[in-house]
């Protein structure tokens, strides 16, 4: 799938960035915005990812809808002809995050107003009204999506099971998030992980004495790179959360490769479905196994049933245990979930990049690769002495089937059949070996059938580059 000359786009990047010639659209512009937003609201990680994919995915419809590129994920109806797709776009933004965060309207009405400036006045009547249909169908499609359920949760107790950590013993967070509508999975359970290993066995073991070293806040096996990464990738309160550090890099790299405008609101609109997906499943897993955060674990070893774990009632993590269970990892999950999925939208995993994290201020890491940077996400969590590696590995894993599932079926290029970016010959020569067959990605209009009309909606996409055969 990966078909891209890694080398080429690795070094377009790099020229791209040192030249200056990477620019801003109205996707990127807004994304920005629902960032600083994040930030200065101090939304936790499932809250935001939610809002995150409503705003990108309402921004998707609106500029979609009016280019026809790709599937539509759910608004029905058609614009005007000639509407505005930047008109439309900052109209669904600005009225999905209006919503939202009605204490920011005052930012979302000045940033509206600098989006729309210069549209000529048709246009930009036709383009405001497809956006705020846009707006109208995300906010009625969550308007019940048990988001705001209130769900009561008591600790198990006992060995192995979460209660409040310090040092503040708060309650855990979102109990209900497991119950929150997914926006592409059938369930929150969909890619629930297996149980975590048993207290009293080796790879729990291995996996404690991993994080009692490496862990606490006092560390001497801990290095100093090693800090950095968990301090980097901590994304904790006042940050634009682990979800949001992901669509920073996102904007970053595409601004980089100069995606146009149909291209960046798809990519965003698959960060969103991936970001909010992945917090349900987390969660799915953190309370369908309840398991002990390792402040806990090492305080009462003596309790675990292992000899070769030993307790430390004073040892305490680098950084602050989040208030919920720990297995799997919400950031390993989220950060797995936007690599894989901006991996197969560039079709290569090697573009290389480099980040700010705004725990670090004036601190950038640089990675090869979005998988890397990933990996490096991931075992921050170990570093910070937060999560066990089993979370961690368990949370990748999740993460990477979950980004397959959203990319395979969500959002799809109309008639980009062999997924190489392009609708072409090849592409006409599959629809026309699918002829008369019910069932099949060639089924363009999803009427059941793959006959003649598919074949036009194919060569009305048709990269003229290439000659239909």
């Amino acid at each position: 799938m990966l078909k891209r000359t890694t080398a080429s786009i690795g070094l377009l990047t790099c020229i791209l960035a040192l030249t200056g010639t990477a620019r801003a659209d109205v996707i990127t512009d807004w994304s920005t915005v629902l960032l600083d937003t994040l930030k200065s609201t101090s939304a936790n990680p499932p809250r935001a990812s939610r809002a995150i994919a409503m705003v990108e995915v309402a921004m998707f419809e609106a500029v979609n809808g009016i280019d026809g590129t790709y599937e539509r994920y759910h608004v029905t109806g058609n614009p005007a002809r000639g509407a505005s797709p930047v008109a439309a776009a900052a109209t669904a933004a600005h009225e999905v995050l209006s919503s939202l965060y009605p204490s920011r309207i005052p930012v979302f009405d000045a940033q509206l107003a600098a989006s729309l400036s210069g549209i000529p006045a048709l246009p930009l009547e036709r383009g405001v009204a497809w956006g705020h249909t846009c707006a109208s169908d995300m906010l009625a499609l969550r308007s019940n999506d048990n988001s705001a359920l209130v769900v009561p949760y008591a600790p198990l107790g006992g060995a192995g099971y979460w209660i409040p950590t310090p040092p503040a013993f708060l309650p855990a967070l979102l109990p209900n998030w497991p119950q929150v509508t997914p926006f592409s999975m059938t369930s929150g359970a969909q890619f629930r992980a297996a149980p975590p290993p048993a207290m009293d066995s080796s790879e729990y073991a291995a996996a404690f004495a991993e994080i009692f070293a490496l862990g606490r806040n006092d560390s001497v096996a801990r290095t100093a790179d090693q800090t950095q990464i968990a301090l980097f990738w901590a994304d904790g309160g006042g940050t634009v959360t682990p979800p949001g550090h992901w669509i920073r890099i996102a904007t970053s790299v595409a601004a980089a490769q100069q995606n146009k405008l149909s291209t960046n609101a798809r990519l965003f609109a698959l960060l969103g479905l991936g970001m909010a997906d992945a917090a349900i499943s987390s969660w799915d897993s953190k309370f369908a196994h309840n398991f002990c955060r390792p402040v806990t674990a090492v305080r009462t070893a003596d309790a675990d049933g292992n000899p070769a774990t030993t307790q430390d009632a004073a040892w305490t993590p680098l950084i602050v245990t989040p208030p919920f269970p720990s297995y799997t990892s919400g950031h390993s999950t989220f950060s797995s979930t936007a690599a894989g999925i901006l991996a197969r939208v560039f079709h290569t995993d090697d573009i290389a990049f480099s980040a700010t994290s705004d725990g670090l201020a004036g601190v950038t890491r640089s990675y090869s690769s979005f998988s890397a940077a990933a990996a490096e996400a991931g075992q921050s969590r170990i570093y910070g002495g937060i999560h066990w590696q089993f979370d961690n590995q368990a949370a990748l894993h999740a993460g990477a089937q979950l980004a397959g599932h959203i990319y395979e079926h969500f959002l799809v290029r109309v008639g980009d059949l062999d997924d190489d970016g392009h609708v072409n010959r090849f592409d006409l020569l599959i629809l026309r070996s699918e002829m008369g067959h019910s069932d099949s990605p060639a089924d363009l209009d999803h009427d059941g059938d793959v006959d003649l009309k598919d074949q036009r909606i194919l060569l009305a996409r048709f990269d003229h580059r290439h000659k239909p055969l």
